[in-house]
């Protein structure tokens, strides 16, 4: 059976008691790529991020995480302990956290607040070292951007952190209806499917036929 770790959704960073930076990532396609591999015999394990979309799946793995360095925890543990074949990343994991952490609530009586955000380190980087024979999925969403600069910015990601595949996105075509998604091979031959089903269809098929070889 080929254990497939999938992570979706989005993570959030403490900036008060009462208050963090977060994004719009609903896991709605880290779901329907968990169903495909399901329907496909895999055994699944389903890392997402606080309110995101849970997969209607008996028997799957499910860890949910906050921040960024929850999901790096998280992750590590799971390939530690687990043989893991692929690792689909889909989760939209926040770039930026708070400098330095306030304790307590800021105060609402301020007309202005200023915050100092520093970069968050990229998990998708530490995929490869730690299993090194897993096929690897990146994401890759990108804004407003022509066909070709879409492939060649999902593709450099691709390169950069020795994925497999890199599936690229378009804010422009994320619209429920007429999502759009690019997924490319290591050689920049790509496939485009329409709709979640369709991209996480595609996916399913790309990783397990390569896992296969």
């Amino acid at each position: 059976m080929m254990n497939v770790l999938i992570t979706a959704g989005g993570t959030s960073e403490r900036i008060d008691d009462v208050r963090r930076i977060t994004n719009t990532s609903t896991g709605r396609l880290g779901t329907s790529i968990a169903q495909a591999f399901f329907g496909m015999g895999c055994k699944i394990h389903y890392v997402r991020g606080q309110g995101a979309v849970v997969p209607a799946i008996a028997g799957i793995d499910e860890y949910v995480i906050q921040s960024a360095k929850d999901a790096e925890n998280t992750l590590r543990s799971i390939i530690a302990n687990n043989k893991i074949d692929a690792i689909i990343h889909a989760m939209a994991v926040s770039d930026f956290r708070l400098k330095d952490e306030l304790q307590g609530k800021i105060s609402s009586d301020a007309d202005e607040i200023t915050l100092t955000l520093t970069k968050v380190p990229k998990i998708i980087k530490l995929f490869r070292g730690l299993a090194p024979d897993a096929v690897i999925v990146g994401f890759k969403l990108v804004s407003e951007m022509s066909e070709a600069g879409l492939l060649d910015t999902g593709h450099a990601l691709l390169t950069k952190y020795d994925c497999d595949f890199v599936l690229a996105n378009d804010t422009a075509q994320l619209d429920p209806n007429n999502h759009k998604g690019w997924l490319i091979d290591r050689d920049k031959s790509y496939q485009i499917f329409t709709g979640k089903e369709e991209i996480a269809k595609g996916i399913g098929e790309g990783v397990v036929r390569l896992w296969k070889k």
